[in-house]
């Protein structure tokens, strides 16, 4: 092998090593952007279901604030 071959395959080794690394990298930040992504959305999803009860508690609110109004006239 000449020492041109043997500078092109320490280039090429180099370089996938450094792209390996850079994968590995980019691997762990999708994880934790997934993980954290998962998160917010559980947060959001009970967030979500709780507007939903206090919404059905002020409709029967209304409803029974309506009620007293008419049974006071």
């Amino acid at each position: 092998m000449s020492r041109l071959d043997s500078l092109l395959v320490d280039k090429t080794g180099t370089e996938r090593l450094r792209a390996l690394q850079e994968n590995d990298q980019l691997k762990k930040a999708v994880r934790e952007l997934t993980e954290k992504l998962q998160s917010e959305t559980a947060a959001l999803a009970q967030e979500n279901e709780q507007l939903k009860r206090d919404i059905r508690r002020l409709k029967a609110l209304e409803i029974e604030l309506q009620k007293r109004e008419r049974m006071l006239r």
